[in-house]
């Protein structure tokens, strides 16, 4: 059987956009089946859940994907590849992100016209 490849454009959060290419050898809808995702998935979730224990956290640990048509690869050529330089500077991103989120849900419940008991 013909490997089949797949592009895939992936981001967290508000972070960069990253290229993901492999080959799907079993030739199935192999993001759900063999994801390529599933380690950086599972970091970037364990590095979040641990500086910010009990947040909710879905709307940055859950990647944003597109994929791409092979034969269109060459538009994305630009976008960096996801490798571990990435993760880091998404996790870095992400970091910035929860804390601002933070910063902001903190000066709305300041607000004179807050709720409160």
């Amino acid at each position: 059987m013909e490997a089949k490849k797949r592009l895939y454009i992936v981001s967290f959060g508000d972070s960069d956009k990253y290229r993901v290419e492999f080959e799907d050898i079993a030739n199935v809808d192999a993001f759900h089946h063999t994801n390529p995702l599933k380690d950086v998935e599972a970091e970037i979730e364990s590095y979040l859940r641990h500086l910010f224990p009990g947040q909710p956290m879905a709307y940055y640990d859950t990647p944003k994907i597109e994929e791409i048509n092979w034969e269109d690869r060459e538009k994305y050529s630009s976008y960096p590849v996801l490798d571990e330089a990435a993760v880091k500077k998404i996790e870095a991103e992400l970091k910035v992100e929860v804390e601002n989120r933070g910063d902001q849900d903190m000066l709305d419940s300041n607000a004179p016209y807050a709720e409160t008991n």
